[in-house]
């Protein structure tokens, strides 16, 4: 039966308890969101779920306590470990059930490591679904019920070969628990399985079978057209005083949190899990007709065409002999072997050979001024971004541009302005227009979790750019040198995981901190800001001679 206003609870009753499950999820998760009661006159399932936005959740109006606690656990769970809205792309529906599936086990399983006390209710609502089921042994749902059950708890028993063998796969990679795209394989041959054992979905009636589990709109960028999500919401009227639900800039929409750990020079050792990226979503691209500054000779349609050649070897034609695949030919003959007639060499166009990566620092101290029209530092580089990624495109390569800025070590805050394969100045530039500076420079953090961004390049060489002043700070470390002798360590666990870290600086006066971070020849400074953009292109031209 769909919930009513009639079946909610007295106003009092209901806004106290809504008040004590914001807090919970607030002190869970970190996380200011409004929860709420969800009525729908025509719901999707006869089993209602609970819907997770990112800044409310709401709660069936007739879930009891039990469940109540299980769902805020749930969502909490999310908020901390998984990345929102993400693109569908060409997964089917079977293919997105498994992969939130996995993705819930996850995160519960990262929830109970952190408050062990929270294993109770969940493994209480996964073991009811497995009793209720909502379909037939061996169907979609009842599959997936004892796939959960059997991910959350491990002592669990389960002999159907199905539920082993994801279970298998998960825990094959369970210290890799912190990367949300470790699990996604394990995803899709567990949905491709199902396709091969002719299990059916039921499109139209599907909820999640753990009553405690969202409908998963949290995760994935769905068409808006039959979502849950249309179902009313029905609030009582919050008591005076009460938690007040605010307006969310886009750049504070947290994606997803990410633990890093930082060097301490003076102990000799890592402080593990001591820092937190947090992904931020980024600004909606400005329209077409926002202002925007672009100084002399910095314009992207100003960048040279970098067009490096090679010389191409056992050629079927060319300029010239390729004097080993002649010799090679010459004892072939001699042995009576057919010779490979490719035997020339000639100019050729270099195939794509690196990767690239532009990080912006986006702290408090790119808000300042350097000249009497107003231009910021920020304002180059937004330019030098632009520049940059126009100059990489046209000579094949392959660029993102991230920025970021910190507020402690709990808050070291990352944007992805614009990912590898989706080189568009036009949106970069729009994107860019809608950033704002602000914070501290928590460099080391950065730079870790920009090489874990880098880790799918697996094509030539990759390096990472730093423009920024130079100088790593934040507001809790008071010792210089903690985050100069962190950021450090950064870079010389990046050039391990084999990328060249580079930084263009805009103070002249950090050349001994640049040095002591990046290392003699691995950073520039750059005197005249003006001159940032073509600083940059310059660089990229370098960096292609390495």
């Amino acid at each position: 039966m769909p919930a009513s206003a009639e079946s909610l609870p007295a106003a009092d009753t209901a806004s106290r308890s809504l008040e004590s499950l914001g807090y919970l999820i607030d002190a869970l998760s970190g996380r200011r969101i409004d929860v709420q009661w969800l009525t729908s006159d025509q719901p999707v399932s006869e089993q209602p779920r609970p819907i997770l936005r990112a800044d409310k959740l709401l709660l069936p109006v007739d879930a009891d306590n039990d469940l109540r606690l299980a769902a805020i656990a749930h969502a909490a769970a999310h908020l901390l470990f998984s990345p929102a809205a993400q693109a569908v792309g060409k997964l089917k529906p079977m293919g997105i059930a498994m992969a939130s599936t996995i993705e819930d086990a996850r995160v519960e399983r990262l929830l109970i490591a952190r408050y062990p006390g929270l294993r109770a209710p969940l493994l209480h609502q996964a073991r009811l679904a497995c009793r209720q089921p909502q379909g037939p042994e061996g169907s979609f749902s009842d599959l997936v019920a004892r796939l959960h059950l059997a991910l959350l708890d491990p002592s669990h028993e389960d002999d159907g070969y199905w539920v082993s063998k994801g279970r298998g796969l998960f825990e094959a990679q369970a210290a890799r628990l912190d990367d949300p795209a470790a699990l996604r394989a394990v995803a899709s041959v567990l949905a491709n399985d199902l396709g091969q054992m002719r299990v059916r979905m039921n499109l139209q009636g599907y909820a999640v079978p753990y009553a405690h589990g969202d409908d998963n709109s949290y995760l994935w960028m769905f068409d808006k057209t039959g979502e849950q999500a249309t179902a009313s919401v029905d609030a009582p009227s919050a008591p005076a005083g009460s938690r007040s639900t605010r307006s969310v800039s886009p750049q504070e929409i947290i994606l997803a949190r990410y633990p890093y750990p930082e060097w301490d020079y003076r102990l000799e050792r890592e402080r593990v899990r001591w820092s937190t990226v947090v992904e931020r979503s980024t600004p909606p691209p400005a329209g077409p007709h926002a202002a925007t500054r672009h100084r002399s000779g910095t314009a992207p349609h100003r960048v040279t065409q970098l067009d490096h050649r090679v010389r191409l070897r056992r050629q079927q034609e060319g300029e010239d002999i390729d004097l080993d695949a002649a010799t090679e030919l010459m004892i072939d003959r001699r042995i009576g072997v057919p010779p490979e007639p490719r035997i020339h060499r000639r100019s050729g166009r270099s195939p794509r050979r690196r990767s690239l990566l532009l990080l912006l620092d986006l702290s408090t101290s790119a808000n300042d001024v350097i000249d009497a029209d107003g231009t910021t530092v920020l304002d180059l580089e937004r330019e030098a971004a632009i520049a940059l990624q126009a100059a990489a495109i046209r000579s094949g390569d392959r660029v993102a541009v991230h920025g970021f800025s910190s507020n402690t070590r709990e808050q070291v805050d990352y944007l992805r302005l614009s990912e590898f394969g989706m080189g568009d100045p036009g949106r970069l530039e729009q994107t860019l227009r809608g950033v704002h500076a602000r914070h501290s420079t928590r460099m080391g953090t950065a730079i870790r979790h920009a090489v874990t961004c880098m880790r799918d390049e697996h094509e030539g060489s990759r390096h990472l750019v730093l423009l920024s002043d130079g100088e790593a700070s934040d507001i809790d470390v008071f010792d210089d040198a903690y985050l100069r002798e962190d950021a450090a360590a950064a870079v010389r666990e990046a050039r391990k995981a084999g990328i060249h870290v580079f930084c263009l600086a805009l103070d002249s006066q950090a050349g001994d901190a640049l040095r002591r971070v990046f290392g003699h020849g691995n950073y520039r400074t750059v005197l005249r800001p003006a001159a940032l953009s073509r600083a940059l292109t310059q660089l990229h031209e370098q960096l292609g001679r390495r």
